[in-house]
C-alpha cells in the first residue's frame, strides 16, 4: 500500500470515529480524533498502559505524522496527556466504534451465508483492579471512600473470535440486566447464543427470541426443578418419574432421542470422547416447564468421559443440562448443539484469558471508571485486530504468538496502521454490502 492511499484510507476511516470532544478548548494541543487513532495502533502494539504509549508515540512521532493527517510531526505526548484523551471519551462512542466494525466483519458474512449458524457467547469478567467511587453526601472523609470492582459483560463471537460489545455490570445489579442491554443491540438473525447457568433466565431468552436469535443455555441448580426434570427425561425408566413428565412421550423415547457423539480427542494430557442427547421440551410437562414453554423447544445433555491411556473409563461421566430454543426436528439438531456447548469455552480461552496475560488487564492500577471502561474495551479492540492478523503472519508449521506479533506491529508502525485499516475496510466493505 502506497504512503497516499494509505493516508487516505485512514482518513476516511477516521471520519467513523466520531467522539465528543470534552476537553477545555484553550488547552487542546492535539485534535483528539488523530490522537486516538495514534493511540490504538499503539494499543494494538502492546502498549497497553499511558507510560507506554506515550514513549510509542514520542518514538514513532515521524511515520504517524506521514499517514495520520492531523497529528503534528513533533508529537510530543506525556502519560498525563493519554490519561486526559482516554477519560474525555465517551464510553458509549468508542463502544459504538467497536461494535460497528466488530459485527460487519466480512467472516461474519461468509457464516451467514452457509449453513452453518454463527455462535455468540455471553459471559461476565471482573478484573482484579478496583475504582475509586467516591459517596456523595458523606460527613467526614473516611465514609467518601469508597472502592468498587470493575465487573463487565462481554457478547463474544465465538465463530470469529470477536469481541463484539461489551457492558458494565452497575454496582447492586445483577449481570442479567446487562446481558439484556447488550442483546438488544444488534439483531441475531443465523446466531445461537449461549450462556453459562447464571444468565439462564426468561429476561435473557426472551431478549435473544425478540432479536431473531436462539439459544442454548446451561442449566444448574439455580433452576432445581427445571435440572431435575430434565435429568429425569433422559433416564425415564420409571413410573415414578411419570408425575413431571408426559408419560404418553416416554413409550416413543428412542423415537425422538437425537444423539451425536464426537470420536476419542487427545489434548492436554487426557483422552475424551462427548456425547450430546436431544429430546423434544414437550417430554416434560407444561407446569414444570413454567414460563419456558413460550419458546424452549428443546432439551440438551451433554456427557464427557475421560479415559486414561489404556482407554479405561477414568472417572464417573460429566453430564451438563441445558435448554435449548432450536427445533428438535431441524436436521443434525444434535451437531448444532455441539457446536454452540463447545464453542461456548472460547470467550473463556481466546477472550479472557488472552487479556489478562497478553493486556494484563488483571494488573491495571486505575481510579478513574471512565478511563477503565475505555481501557478494557481498547483491550478487545486491539485483540480483535490481532486475532484477524495471527494467521497471515503465522507460518505452516508454526502459529505466531500474540505478543511476537505485538512486538512486530511495535518495530512497524506501518504495518499495524495498515492491520488497523484493514479490519475497518472489511467491516465498512460488509456495510456497504448490506446498505
Amino acid at each position: 500500500m502506497t504512503d497516499s492511499v494509505l493516508k487516505d484510507t485512514v482518513n476516511a476511516l477516521a471520519d467513523k470515529l466520531v467522539v465528543t470532544d470534552l476537553r477545555q478548548p484553550g488547552k487542546v494541543k492535539f485534535p483528539l480524533v488523530p490522537a486516538l487513532f495514534a493511540i490504538i495502533t499503539a494499543w494494538c502494539s502492546g502498549c497497553n498502559n499511558a507510560v507506554a504509549v506515550a514513549d510509542y508515540l514520542c518514538s514513532k512521532r515521524k511515520i504517524l505524522a506521514e499517514v495520520i493527517e492531523g497529528l503534528p510531526a513533533n508529537l510530543t505526548m506525556s502519560h498525563d496527556t493519554v490519561l486526559r484523551m482516554l477519560k474525555a471519551v465517551k464510553f458509549s462512542e468508542l463502544q459504538s466504534f467497536l461494535s460497528e466494525f466488530c459485527l460487519r466483519l466480512e467472516t461474519y458474512q461468509q457464516v451467514r451465508e452457509s449453513s452453518e449458524k454463527r455462535i455468540l457467547s455471553l459471559d461476565g469478567q471482573t478484573p482484579c483492579a478496583m475504582v475509586y467511587d467516591p459517596v456523595k453526601g458523606a460527613k467526614s472523609p473516611d465514609d467518601r471512600r469508597q472502592y468498587n470492582k470493575l465487573y463487565y459483560v462481554t457478547l463474544y463471537d465465538s465463530t470469529n473470535k470477536m469481541a463484539i460489545a461489551q457492558d458494565e455490570v452497575a454496582v447492586k445489579e445483577n449481570e442479567n440486566k446487562s446481558c439484556v442491554r447488550l442483546l438488544k443491540m444488534f439483531s441475531l438473525s443465523g446466531s445461537i447464543v449461549t450462556a453459562d447457568a447464571l444468565n439462564t433466565q426468561r429476561s435473557v431468552a426472551k431478549a435473544i427470541i425478540e432479536q431473531d436469535g436462539e439459544y442454548c443455555l446451561a442449566v444448574k441448580e439455580n433452576h432445581k426443578k427445571l435440572l431435575k426434570a430434565i435429568r429425569l427425561a433422559f433416564e425415564c425408566s420409571d413410573d415414578e418419574y411419570t408425575p413431571m413428565l408426559n408419560a404418553e412421550k416416554l413409550d416413543d423415547f428412542e423415537t425422538y432421542l437425537r444423539t451425536y457423539r464426537t470420536p476419542l480427542e487427545l489434548g492436554h494430557g487426557r483422552v475424551e470422547e462427548r456425547e450430546i442427547q436431544v429430546l423434544p421440551a414437550d417430554f416434560i410437562k407444561e407446569r414444570v416447564l413454567g414460563e419456558w414453554t413460550e419458546d424452549c423447544d428443546s432439551l440438551v445433555t451433554a456427557t464427557t468421559y475421560c479415559y486414561d491411556k489404556k482407554y479405561k473409563l477414568e472417572k464417573e461421566p460429566i453430564v451438563r443440562y441445558y435448554v435449548c430454543s432450536i427445533n428438535p426436528e431441524d436436521e443434525g439438531i444434535a451437531e448444532t448443539v455441539y457446536r454452540a456447548v463447545r464453542h461456548h469455552w472460547h470467550i473463556e480461552n481466546s477472550l479472557h484469558w488472552r487479556l489478562d496475560i497478553d493486556f494484563g488487564q488483571d494488573w491495571m492500577q486505575v481510579k478513574s471508571r471512565e478511563y477503565a471502561r475505555n481501557r478494557i474495551l481498547l483491550n478487545k479492540l486491539a485483540l480483535n485486530i490481532l486475532t484477524m492478523l495471527q494467521p497471515e503472519y503465522s507460518k505452516k508449521s508454526e502459529k505466531i504468538s500474540m505478543r511476537r506479533l505485538m512486538l512486530k506491529l511495535r518495530d512497524d508502525p506501518e504495518l499495524a496502521i495498515t492491520g488497523i485499516i484493514k479490519y475497518c475496510k472489511i467491516a465498512v466493505s460488509y456495510a456497504e454490502v448490506r446498505a
